[in-house]
């Protein structure tokens, strides 16, 4: 089997389990299970299935083995563990958003998706409440701080940490049986991989960030709870929590990026309290796609984008090429590999290296442990520490793979070229697009091809107004009543 069909399988495979016990906690918190889309980072998570089940069986062992000792160590910890505190009041708020908190500078006015939000929530008087899901190790060290706020802890009492322990133990020996009696070898290694995922930090964490939703719910009593969703499991979880406190309240469902045909875990229908009741989408393309997807009649849909006239504007004369990656190191690296491939052959291209908000303070250290030869191109890859609108204005091309970023870089006139590896999967946002709207290539001769070809590069910006009506996220649109 190829990649693309080894992944239709096991998407088959984690969608028939969750619709199917969908009732069960921990399977709704088990972030392995949602098979979010066709894309080379997600299939990683899946990749030892493709051993051979004799080697396959000494990863388990050993991978169950370190599982089991991380999660005991946590256990002990919790022993003597003092629950840092968070003051809650009881005021009741209107609205509670659900976040990601990237660094120490987080604010409202810096919240990578919900600050115009905020911004016009505070005008009109709306009372909100901001919970984060914490990216870093700085648990709670902010550098101003937040009134409203609460960050989700991925420590707990010894009470909880106890019970985690042996549910989760007992999830993972239950899977483990199933899978040993399947005579198919995939579907052995399959339902093995999922008993070990039942251990996973990600399925732990969003067990107690379950218990801290409900408790916030029950503390604040909002009228309508907002997440991010992007098809992972602790969105299923933040709904589930809520309804499951209070049945009446309202689930809002926030796409900030963009679907594609390629998606999957976000079109799963769970159950009404594992499901939004309304959606918001950040661009036309997304609701379109879902709906087409979907054929939704009950959950209401809307979108903060609205067409708008884009102003067409000749190439300019740069030699300067963005390059945009996702905040994933396997993609990175790829982007980086065929940069320094580039630079070996031609010279006639820089590139500026943007990273994604994630790697924020851990840039030198990634650069160093994964671009080996990085400062062989010290002059030709500039590290961008300017703002993005500064790099859009000296750029005439960007190069990326799954970043949406591309979107904003063709409204500032920039020729979009997407970069697909060789027999791997295609990672593309506008592999949906009807419009002739980005040049793909595979190898760097193709790139220096592409940016001598202004009649090509033309005829993407002269379906600009097209592309964009669809693609982009420009939140002309925006009404509190979305989010409330």
């Amino acid at each position: 089997m190829n990649q693309i069909e080894i992944s239709n399988k096991i998407k088959i495979l984690c969608n028939k389990i969750l619709q199917k016990k969908k009732s069960e906690l921990l399977v709704i918190c088990n972030d392995w299970l949602y098979y979010k889309r066709l894309h080379p980072y997600e299939f990683e998570k899946y990749e030892k299935i493709k051993k051979n089940i004799f080697v396959f069986i000494l990863i388990y062992i050993f991978s169950f083995s370190k599982h089991l000792i991380k999660n005991f160590i946590k256990l002990l910890i919790s022993i003597s563990f003092y629950f840092k505190k968070q003051n809650i009041d009881k005021k009741k708020i209107n609205t509670m958003f659900v976040t990601y908190k990237f660094n120490n500078e987080y604010s409202l006015k810096n919240d990578s998706y919900f600050k115009e939000i905020y911004e016009k929530l505070s005008k009109e008087s709306k009372k909100f409440f901001i919970v984060a899901v914490n990216h870093q190790k700085d648990f709670l060290n902010l550098k101003k701080k937040i009134y409203n706020y609460y960050e989700l802890n991925k420590k707990s009492d010894l009470k909880l940490e106890f019970n985690i322990f042996f549910l989760t133990l007992f999830f993972c020996i239950k899977y483990l049986i199933i899978g040993i009696s399947k005579f198919d070898n995939f579907e052995k290694k399959f339902y093995l991989l999922l008993s070990l995922s039942f251990l996973h930090g990600n399925t732990t964490d969003n067990i107690k960030y379950y218990h801290q939703i409900k408790f916030l719910i029950k503390k604040k009593k909002p009228k309508s709870i907002v997440s991010i969703y992007e098809g992972h499991a602790l969105e299923r979880v933040i709904f589930r929590a809520a309804k499951k406190i209070n049945p009446k309240i309202k689930t809002i469902a926030y796409n900030h990026t963009i679907i594609s045909s390629n998606y999957n875990a976000i079109f799963l229908k769970l159950g009404k309290i594992n499901d939004p009741d309304n959606l918001v989408f950040a661009n036309q393309i997304s609701k379109k796609i879902y709906i087409t997807k979907q054929k939704i009649k009950k959950q209401k849909l809307f979108c903060v984008s609205k067409n708008k006239e884009w102003k067409h504007k000749v190439i300019r004369d740069r030699k300067y090429c963005l390059v945009t990656p996702e905040g994933l190191d396997s993609e990175n690296i790829k982007l980086f590999n065929f940069i320094s491939d580039y630079l070996k052959e031609f010279n006639d291209l820089k590139f500026l290296w943007r990273f994604h908000p994630i790697y924020f303070g851990k840039e030198n250290s990634f650069i160093k442990k994964n671009f080996k030869n990085f400062s062989n191109f010290k002059n030709k890859i500039i590290l961008s520490n300017n703002s993005i609108d500064y790099d859009f204005k000296i750029s005439k091309f960007i190069l990326y793979r799954g970043s949406t970023t591309v979107v904003k870089g063709l409204s500032k006139n920039l020729i979009p070229i997407n970069l697909k590896i060789k027999d791997g999967l295609q990672n593309n946002y506008f592999l949906d697009s009807k419009n002739f709207s980005n040049l793909v290539i595979t190898k760097p001769k193709d790139l220096n091809k592409l940016i001598l070809d202004n009649k090509i590069q033309n005829k993407i910006l002269s379906n600009k107004k097209k592309i964009l009506n669809d693609y982009a996220i420009i939140n002309n649109n925006i009404k509190t009543k979305y989010f409330i």
